[in-house]
Parts: structure tokens; C-alpha cells; sequence
């Protein structure tokens, strides 16, 4: 591995093995839930390596079978050109452009579903995204992985607090942050500005249009923990009775010893606060752009564009007046980000965590 790749320093206790009824009990609500596949004869007799790797591998083979049925493939003259690259240089120029041609894989058909209309919360699994041919984050990194590796692209699984994304490591050491689901400016080069947590590579992101800050950077195979999370907590949501949800997050906190401690963290805890509440400042913001037609979006755009300085003094003044020039929808949008802030429990953070990313 190449001194660019961080890996985990955090081992396995491969002393402490789970008993054969854990096994089981995973693997059937695994096969029950997550993947079309039946219980391998083997389960018994599995070390917990070997059952980790057997999770990943049959996940990813049902990825494969939903890529297949909705004929979401790789760009055929961009693998052509990587095999014919000589040099590093070339190289990562077309690996580069390759991420770029996943995103456009990957979100053409995200707007098939979203135009559906459909809620995708749950669907991290292959078998519910065959089922309703649509994806959240987890599938459509889990079909980000694939393609990568079909490039040969050299990636990890990026798990900021309540989401996942891509990370791919180009030949020349650089570094691309990869949301395949949320907008072509969420995948972008990124800063090699890496730090250790509690063993695990941490990727700091400083970018207007990535709301992640903090990256924690797994091994792709590490993806199954987001899966099983989602799956118990569909569980609690349809109180399906196929499995014991307490139960199962045990064998995959120790399955999956980052993913359990990077949830303790509290650097992180505090970082998921941070996006939550610009999460919850922009959503009234979404809302009154939603009720604009298109031709006022694409104005107040452009107006937000020339006049950011003088909003942010509005914002921190909590007075629109500087603004009576502009137009009223500019005016509102702006005393709407004023209000957002002043009925947060906490308006002095939340006007700072806004106003950095805004």
C-alpha cells in the first residue's frame, strides 16, 4: 500500500471470536434482509475474518446484479485510456475525469428516482435497492466502490458523521472526495490534510460546497457496518421481528471495531452537531427557493452571488436594510437566514457554522 493510503492502526482481537449462534443469527438476517443469498454451509467453521470478508463479497455481487439490471456500467474509453497510460501524471489526469464520469453515472440515475418522488432512507441494502431501483448514500457508495475498482482507482469508504461518501486516492498522491449523490460540487479534489483519531485516519475537508469537515477514512469492507445500522434501524421503524436489533449491533461493534468507536467520539458528536444545525438553518431556505420558479432561482443565484458581503453584514447586524437596492426576494431570503438563526437554541453558533459555510 502506498504511503499516500492511510490505513487504520487499530487491530482485531482475532483471541476473542464470536460463538456460532452470533454467526448465525447475523448471516440470517443478513440473507433475510440485505442481500439474495442463502446461508453458506460453512458458518459454523468461520473465523471472523472470513465472515467479514464473506458479508462484503456477497454484498458486492448483488451490487454488481442491480448495476447489471439497470445497465450502470463504467466509461469504457476511460478504462481503455488508464490501461494505455504511461505515466503517473497521465494517469491520474484520466482518474480524475473518471471520478468526474462516476458522478455522472451515478446521479443520471439518482434523478430517475428522484423525480419518483420516493423516500431511499433505508436503502443501503441490495436488496431493497433491486427491489425499488433507488439508493441512499450507502448504495450509492457501495456502487461507487465498484466502479472504482473497476478503474483500478485505489479507494476507501469515507464515513463523516450520519453519512457516507467515496474517497479516491489518484496514482499522484492527490485526493478526491466523492458524494456521488449530492451534486457535482460534492466531488471534488481535496487536501491531503490527514490526522490520526483514536487509530483511524481522519480527513480534514475545507471546501464552501462539502458541508463534512471531518472524514474518518475505513477500508472499503468497513461499509457493512453502515448497512447493518441501517437495517436495525429499519427493524425499529417496521418493528420487524426477524432479529434481536440490540443483539446484532453487539456482533458488529465487534466486527467492526472503528465504525464502534469512532461512534463514541466526541470530537465527532460535535461535528454531526455542527451539521445538523446547518442542516436544519438551510431547510426553510430550501423551501422558499422550491416555491420559486425557475427563472427566479437561477436571478436570486446570481444575486446571492454579487452581494454575499453585504447578506453576511445584514445577518450579523440581523437588519436587511442594506439590502433595499436588491430584490425582494433576495431581501426575504436573507431575513429568512435571520430568523433560521435567531430561533436556534443557539444563535451565536449558529450564525458562525452558517455564515462559514454559506
Amino acid at each position: 500500500m502506498s504511503e499516500h493510503f492511510p490505513k487504520s492502526e487499530n487491530k482485531v482481537e482475532e483471541d476473542i471470536q464470536l460463538e456460532s449462534e452470533q454467526k448465525e443469527q447475523l448471516v440470517h438476517m443478513y440473507t433475510t434482509l440485505a442481500v439474495e443469498a442463502t446461508v453458506p454451509e460453512t458458518i459454523e467453521t468461520m473465523s471472523d475474518d472470513e465472515l467479514r470478508q464473506w458479508l462484503y463479497e456477497t454484498t458486492m455481487n448483488d451490487v454488481r446484479e442491480f448495476m447489471k439490471e439497470n445497465e450502470i456500467t463504467a466509461d469504457e474509453v476511460l478504462l481503455n485510456k488508464l490501461k494505455e497510460s504511461s505515466s503517473v501524471e497521465d494517469k491520474s489526469v484520466i482518474e480524475m475525469e473518471y471520478v468526474h464520469s462516476v458522478y455522472e453515472k451515478i446521479d443520471a440515475f439518482a434523478q430517475v428516482f428522484r423525480e419518483r418522488g420516493e423516500a431511499t432512507k433505508w436503502n443501503s441494502c441490495p436488496s431493497l435497492m433491486r427491489e425499488t431501483k433507488s439508493f441512499n448514500c450507502v448504495g450509492s457508495t457501495l456502487i461507487g466502490i465498484e466502479l472504482l475498482e473497476q478503474a483500478g482507482i485505489k479507494n476507501q469508504y469515507g464515513n463523516p458523521p450520519g453519512h457516507v461518501v467515496n474517497i479516491a486516492h489518484l496514482s499522484d498522491g492527490r485526493i478526491m472526495y466523492a458524494d456521488f449523490l449530492n451534486g457535482k460540487n460534492s466531488v471534488q479534489e481535496v487536501e491531503a490534510d490527514i490526522s490520526n483519531l483514536e487509530g483511524v485516519p481522519l480527513l480534514h475537508v475545507d471546501k464552501s460546497h462539502i458541508d463534512y469537515e471531518l472524514v474518518p477514512l475505513l477500508e472499503k469492507e468497513e461499509i457493512i457496518s453502515s448497512i447493518l445500522g441501517n437495517l436495525r434501524g429499519m427493524s425499529r421503524d417496521i418493528d420487524n421481528s426477524v432479529q434481536d436489533t440490540d443483539a446484532i449491533e453487539q456482533i458488529e461493534r465487534h466486527l467492526y471495531p472503528d465504525s464502534a468507536t469512532l461512534d463514541k467520539n466526541q470530537l465527532l458528536k460535535e461535528e454531526k452537531e455542527r451539521i445538523e444545525i446547518l442542516r436544519t438553518a438551510r431547510e426553510p431556505l430550501r423551501e422558499f427557493r422550491r416555491a420559486l420558479s425557475k427563472e427566479d432561482v437561477v436571478l436570486l443565484t446570481q444575486e446571492i452571488e454579487n452581494n454575499k458581503d453585504v447578506m453576511k453584514r445584514c445577518v450579523a447586524n440581523k437588519d436587511i436594510s442594506l439590502l433595499k437596492g436588491c430584490s425582494e426576494n433576495l431581501q426575504v431570503y436573507t431575513q429568512k437566514i435571520i430568523d433560521v438563526i435567531l430561533q436556534s437554541p443557539n444563535p451565536e453558533k449558529a450564525e458562525a457554522i452558517f455564515l462559514d459555510k454559506e
